[in-house]
Order: structure tokens, then C-alpha cells, then sequence
């Protein structure tokens, strides 16, 4: 019977970690950019089939609002006579269900495997990043090369644990980009910090983890990773919510690893100057000369794009649908950047987002962490989906999720103590 139970649970736990994987790849990983179809279509059609035969995912918080969603793109298309279809839908469809998927599978365990895959690909990624620096044809034999389209035809190689791209000295773990990358190392190094208490984690083990998420979002040298990184660590350090004063230790080591990472990265920049890592990452892109500018460096081209989205919005706040902005994109040479929140919201419309947004948001207002910790996960998302290209990233969306979760395991739970004390 215990070796029943224990394949049982093993099962369960691969089960999870398969789902929180797939959930990491629509992000944006490239073998989800080389297999996009597949994985909408075969999350549609498991969601579809989980919610008609199994009451434990027929959850009407998500069914209506992936109706509000469809109701929204239908309106927007009639307005404009066309410019939005279906694959919006199915690609925010899919990448909203699959973050439900994967937390409600196993509520209770979530936490801890998504920060296990996170800090498993994060290790992989670190070691073999260090070997592509030294030489990337090491790894290239071992590793199927591939055509990216959407990245001007270049050829990448590998898709599962870790991409090698030619030209770029940065680790960009299974995705195109590091800008993509550290959506899943901060989301970790969020929840590890944040709910850590909830995954039964060890000291060591936290600190552990800890240093692992901080050295590879170092190598992928994203600077919206920084910044985000930098919010999450700092707020941590301030908060004064009871699982956060428990953890002094912690808090002593993320200091002292922030002291030593200034440290070294001010010797870089006193001994290489515009070649350091700070100049090339940071200065660069957020400064020209001595004064802060976003559009200095590439920061030019998003900045044009929130231009145009921005005026899209004030013009037709009812929706333009993608077609109208990516021809006005294409005709100021911006079809590749990023720029997701103000384009989707240009795209759909100014009421369908702030409803969305007021979804995902509020159950983490209400139920999440703490205060703080809102309002360092409100500074990630618009940090990165001003950055990137999609808006509904899994990796985002599934705290949205794992937030109700909790609030439905406490009421579950005081439940079950009030039917106690009746009996008594």
C-alpha cells in the first residue's frame, strides 16, 4: 500500500510539473513560438473537456471573463469591420487557462513546483550559458538547430532547457530573449520571498534558491529584469509583514549580496566605462548623457510605440483592433517592438482592458501576500508588458489564480473548524 501511495503522489508532482512547465513556455518560450497552434489548441480542448467532466475546474470566475473577452473582440471587429479575430482570443484564452490549469490542479503544492522547474531550467541554463561563453560548439551537436522567423530568420539551437543563439552573449534560458527569461526567474524569486512560508522551504534551502534566481537573471542582462529583480528584492528587505520579520537571515543576505553586486559592478564600469555591464544594460538605455531618457539607445523605438499607441487610445478608445496599429508600426519601422499593455489596450479598448486588469489585480489586492507585495507585483507587470510583446503572460496571471486559491482554502478551512465546534 505505501508503495501504491508513493507512486501515487510522484505522479501527482509530475503531473504539476509538466503543467507549470507548458505554463513557463506560453510565456513566449521559442518552442512555443515554433509550436504556437498546438499548444493553444491542445490547452482549449483539455480545458473544454476538464471543465465538463470535472465540477473541480468549472470555475465561472474565468468562464466569464474569457466571455467578457470573446464579447469584447466581436464588438471591436464589428466597429473597425474586422482588424481583430479569433487567434486573439485563443491566445489569450489559452494563455489565461493554462496558469488556471496549473494552479488548481494542485493548489496545495503549486508554489514549491513552480519554483522547483524555475530554479531545475535556471541551473541548466547557468551551466550551459557558461559553456556557450567559452565555446559555444560544445553544445551545438548536442542541441537541434532551428529557424526563428520572428527573429529576422536567425537560427537558434535546442528549445527544451536552453537556447543558443550565434550573436548574443546573454542567457536567455528556453526563451528568444532575456527580456522574456526573467518573467520566470522574478515570478520565482517572487514567490519564493513572498509565499516561500507556504512551500515549507528550509533556510538553506531559501537561500539557496535565492542566490541561484539572482546569479542567472545577472546573466541574462535584461534590463527590465534588473529593475524588476531590484523591486522585488528591495521590497522584501522593507516589508514588515510577520512572514517577512521571521526571515532577518534572509534579509541579512539580500544586503549583503546587493552591497557586493554594487561593488563590483562600479569596479566594471571604473575599469571598462561604456564596455561595463551597468553602462551597456542600464546607463545606456535609460540615460543620454547626464539626464534620464527612455528613448536613448533602443529605448527609442518603444518609446515611439506607446507614441502611437497612446495616441491610438485617445483617438478610438473604443478599440482600433491590430490591424490599424500594426500598419501604423510597420510605417514608422516599429513592427518588432514590444510594448504589449498600451497595444492590447489601444487594440481592444480602453473599458474590456480595465476590466481585465481590475480581475487579475484585485484578488491579489485582497487575498495575496501583502501590500507591498501588490504593489511590487503591479511594478513587474507594467515594467514588463511595456518591455514585451504579449500582456496575459501564464507566469503573471496564474498569482491572479493562486491568489484565489488561498482565499478559498482559508474559507474551506474556517469551515471546517466552525463544523467542529458544532459537533462539540
Amino acid at each position: 500500500m505505501m508503495i501504491n501511495a508513493t507512486i501515487k503522489i510522484n505522479y501527482k508532482i509530475l503531473i504539476q510539473c509538466c503543467l507549470v512547465y507548458i505554463l513557463l513556455t506560453m510565456d513566449g518560450s521559442f518552442l512555443f513560438s515554433l509550436n504556437e497552434n498546438a499548444f493553444k489548441m491542445g490547452i482549449l480542448f483539455v480545458s473544454v473537456v476538464l471543465f465538463a467532466y470535472n465540477a473541480k475546474y468549472r470555475d465561472m470566475k474565468i468562464i466569464m471573463t474569457l466571455a467578457f473577452l470573446l464579447i469584447s473582440i466581436i464588438f471591436v471587429r464589428q466597429i473597425n469591420h474586422g482588424g481583430i479575430g479569433m487567434d486573439v482570443w485563443i491566445l489569450f484564452a489559452s494563455q489565461m487557462l493554462i496558469a488556471f490549469l496549473a494552479v488548481y490542479y494542485r493548489r496545495d503544492t503549486f508554489i514549491e513546483v513552480y519554483i522547483k522547474v524555475v530554479y531545475f531550467l535556471a541551473v541548466i541554463s547557468l551551466i550551459s550559458w557558461i559553456i556557450a561563453l567559452i565555446n559555444p560548439n560544445i553544445l551545438k551537436p548536442f542541441l537541434s538547430a532551428n529557424v526563428a522567423v520572428n527573429y529576422d530568420n536567425s537560427i537558434f539551437y535546442g528549445k527544451l532547457f536552453f537556447v543558443i543563439h550565434n550573436n548574443n552573449t546573454r542567457n536567455v534560458g528556453i526563451y528568444p530573449e532575456p527580456g522574456v527569461y526573467q518573467i520566470a526567474l522574478n515570478m520565482a524569486l517572487y514567490l519564493l520571498l513572498f509565499y516561500g512560508h507556504k512551500a515549507n522551504f528550509t533556510k538553506k534551502q531559501t537561500i539557496h534558491y535565492l542566490m541561484t534566481f539572482i546569479l542567472t537573471l545577472l546573466s541574462a542582462q535584461s534590463t527590465s529584469g534588473y529593475l524588476s529583480m531590484m523591486a522585488v528584492l528591495l521590497g522584501f528587505a522593507v516589508s514588515r509583514h510577520r512572514w517577512e520579520m521571521e526571515n532577518r537571515r534572509i534579509k541579512r543576505y539580500i544586503l549583503i549580496v546587493a552591497a557586493l553586486l554594487l561593488c563590483i559592478l562600479m569596479i566594471d564600469y571604473n575599469i571598462q566605462g561604456e564596455d561595463s555591464l551597468i553602462s551597456r544594460i542600464v546607463l545606456q538605455k535609460l540615460f543620454s548623457g547626464n539626464r534620464f531618457d527612455l528613448s536613448s539607445s533602443t529605448g527609442k523605438y518603444r518609446v515611439e510605440s506607446i507614441r502611437i499607441s497612446m495616441d491610438s487610445i485617445i483617438n478610438n478608445p473604443l478599440g482600433q483592433g491590430y490591424d490599424y496599429l500594426n500598419m501604423v508600426k510597420r510605417y514608422a519601422k516599429l513592427e518588432a517592438v514590444g510594448n504589449g499593455l498600451l497595444s492590447t489596450i489601444a487594440a481592444l479598448g480602453v473599458i474590456p482592458m480595465l476590466v481585465i486588469l481590475y480581475r487579475m489585480l484585485i484578488p491579489i489586492f485582497k487575498y495575496g501576500a501583502s501590500k507591498i507585495a501588490f504593489l511590487i507585483f503591479v511594478f513587474m507587470f507594467v515594467n514588463t508588458t511595456l518591455a514585451q510583446t504579449y500582456v496575459f503572460y501564464p507566469s503573471f496571471f496564474m498569482l491572479t489564480f493562486l491568489a484565489y486559491s488561498q482565499k478559498e482554502c482559508e474559507l474551506s478551512y474556517e469551515m471546517d473548524e466552525f463544523l467542529e465546534f458544532q459537533k462539540i
